[in-house]
């Protein structure tokens, strides 16, 4: 059954929302999500939000042909955008390890002043980012154990005593036997990844912290209180932040962290140009192993900047990728922004 979310989105572009064009894009939808790449999720995104044609989006809407040989949008179509959609609202439902990345994606097109052809795509991706984040780094109250008690409930019964053990009591404590190591061993495993989840999650709270009461910028190795350039210390403190983070999304309370190490910044807006422009071509912390991107516009403009040697050239060659770099950011924002990208890269290449 088509989810009553997809329904209301295709509605403006079917008026039988129980046709089999609705049923088509669904499914088609549904299977593309489930076979995503990194790469694909930002194509998906600019498809969604620009009606860019690109490889992503073809497979996605030959896909949707498969089942309904009418359907032949242009990839700039209301119709075809809304596709994307559809698929990117799957993959932040089902896509385990790129639900995140998506979230990244969508929440890049908003900061940049794109436009959805529906409104719901950034409180989903809002909220989706902070379930997970929730989810990762959650402590169970007791770690998982075997209940010995409930073990020995299964013991089958043995003979009574001086009587002979037969082959299907023998049998019978053999397959207790094993049954029981089975149990003990995903018990034990499962123990092992609530511990490991715990840990990765208290060493990444306690290095933020200590990171946020320092103010000190390892990057620029500077305090950040100190700095006097708005768009240099958002962009260090958010490479810095991000280094820190253990999980695929950061933690709920990164704008309030944020919002402390920059206090000072809060009130001054910056464009990308001259932020990017403040920053030490010798920056470290940059990620690697990503080329330059529409919805990773702080990193790839930070690549650019340093193949020209910081020349102005640099900022024609942004614009080739559809990076405008004159807009105005917050500081608060243009850190939160760096941390989105650096997540993005982190899951396209692990």
């Amino acid at each position: 059954m088509v989810d009553v979310m997809v329904v209301r989105w295709l509605r403006s572009v079917t008026v039988d929302t129980e046709s089999s064009r609705v049923v088509a894009i669904d499914s088609a939808a549904q299977s593309v999500a489930h076979e995503v790449s990194g790469y694909d999720v930002l194509q998906l995104v600019e498809s969604t939000y620009l009606g860019s044609e690109n490889a992503s989006q073809a497979a996605l809407l030959e896909a949707v042909r498969a089942e309904d040989p009418t359907f032949a949008p242009s990839a700039d179509d209301l119709e075809a955008r809304l596709t994307s959609a559809v698929a990117l609202y799957h993959i932040l439902g089902q896509h385990q390890e790129l639900s995140a990345a998506a979230c990244h994606a969508i929440l890049s097109a908003e900061w940049q002043g794109w436009t959805a052809p529906v409104p719901e795509l950034e409180l989903l991706a809002t909220t989706t980012l902070g379930a997970r984040s929730e989810a990762s780094r959650k402590r169970p109250e007791e770690v998982s154990s075997v209940s010995a008690a409930a073990a020995l409930k299964k013991r089958p019964a043995l003979p009574a005593d001086g009587t002979a053990m037969s082959a299907e009591h023998g049998q019978g404590l053999i397959d207790f036997v094993v049954a029981s190591v089975n149990a003990a061993t995903r018990s034990a495993d499962a123990a092992t990844r609530q511990l490991t989840q715990q840990l990765r999650a208290s060493d990444e709270e306690l290095n933020l912290l200590w990171w946020a009461f320092s103010g000190y910028n390892a990057i620029l190795e500077r305090q950040v209180p100190g700095m006097s350039n708005a768009g240099q210390a958002a962009i260090a403190v958010g490479l810095e932040f991000a280094a820190l983070l253990k999980f695929d999304e950061e933690p709920l309370s990164t704008k309030a962290i944020l919002e402390g190490l920059l206090a000072r910044k809060t009130n001054k807006h910056i464009t990308l140009k001259a932020a990017v422009e403040a920053t030490p071509p010798s920056v470290t912390g940059l990620p690697s192993g990503h080329s330059p991107q529409q919805l990773l516009p702080v990193l790839s403009s930070l690549r650019e900047a340093s193949a020209f040697g910081h020349k102005p050239a640099w900022v024609d060659s942004a614009l080739r990728y559809g990076i405008d770099t004159t807009g105005e950011h917050g500081a608060v924002s243009l850190a939160e922004q760096v941390v989105r990208e650096c997540l993005i890269v982190r899951a396209m290449t692990t």
